[in-house]
């Protein structure tokens, strides 16, 4: 990511929970009120242009066309990053993690309460951005919100955390949703530990990541090639993947237990076939859900 700049990646998620946002109730997979706020007048003006009626459908199946699935993935992993978000707050969860949150804005569209916490972990160029535009956007629901500045690559979580006021003793719901492909492994590997390590059991992370095999170019997919020449091109190139068949061990080895994994197969038969959907989906990327051990199990390494 350029210095003193928004991510490219984050506006882009942010104009695709706009689009999505537009389609009649009925019909769309979930509602963000502010996507479209927090974006520049360039991608205000994309996302009106896509509400054109034949002229909105001919440009999305142009963008499908250059990278195919990835937006319809966007949609359905929001979604289900949502319901995962809001069991956690019927569960009584009360201290949440937002890790890169990017233009994340779960923080003020599903929390109701001032019971809860909520702390957003961002690179300090994207935080600064987008704390300007949210306290215009939601004022009275920002000043719930922690920001803590951290570059994942170069900075300590842990210390950051606890000056922002991370209770240590409380059981945190964390999501890092599409962030670990762009660190390093050793970034990956601190952030993981990270939660093991300062969440109380029963805690539990949400997280995307992509299949090892995009990253090492093995993949026989054309648009893994797609996908890497559009990110270079913004310079914010992908770095870490994971074999789906591995993550229970890399998880288990960190003191945490996968509790489920879902992937473009999953998201149609949830999210699409009960709207009559019909969409691409990205195969390369995957969602996951897993809790923090006791560190008495025997199974800690």
């Amino acid at each position: 990511m350029k210095p003193d700049t928004v991510s490219q990646t984050a506006l882009g998620n942010a104009a695709g929970r706009a689009i999505e946002s537009c389609r009649d109730p009925d019909d769309r997979l979930f509602e963000d009120p502010y996507a479209f706020g927090l974006l520049p007048r360039s991608h205000r003006t994309m996302v009106r242009l896509l509400r054109i009626p034949l002229l909105g459908p001919a440009l999305l199946a142009m963008r499908e066309r250059q990278i195919p699935g990835v937006m319809g993935n966007l949609w359905c992993r929001t979604r289900f990053i949502d319901d995962a978000f809001r069991g956690a707050l019927e569960e009584g969860f009360e201290q949440f993690v937002m890790l890169g949150a990017g233009l994340d804005t779960r923080a003020y569209r599903l929390v109701n309460t001032p019971d809860v916490l909520v702390f957003e972990v961002d690179h300090p160029s994207t935080q600064a951005w987008k704390r300007k535009a949210i306290e215009r956007l939601a004022p009275d629901r920002a000043s719930r919100v922690r920001f803590v500045p951290v570059d994942f690559d170069h900075d300590d979580l842990g210390d950051a955390m606890a000056a922002a006021g991370f209770n240590r003793g409380t059981r945190t719901f964390f999501v890092w949703e599409g962030v670990t492909q762009y660190l390093t492994s050793e970034a990956v590997d601190a952030t993981v530990r990270y939660v093991s390590g300062s969440a109380i059991p029963g805690s539990r992370l949400v997280f995307t990541y992509v299949d090892r095999a995009i990253i090492d170019g093995s993949a026989d997919e054309r648009i893994g090639a797609a996908l890497r020449a559009e990110l270079d091109r913004h310079e914010e190139p992908w770095r870490f993947g994971i074999d789906p068949e591995e993550l229970d061990t890399y998880l288990e080895a960190r003191r945490l237990e996968l509790l489920e994994t879902v992937g473009a197969a999953d998201y149609r038969a949830r999210y699409l076939e009960p709207l009559d959907r019909k969409m691409n989906l990205f195969r390369g990327e995957w969602v996951a859900i897993a809790t923090v051990r006791e560190e008495h199990d025997d199974r800690v390494s």
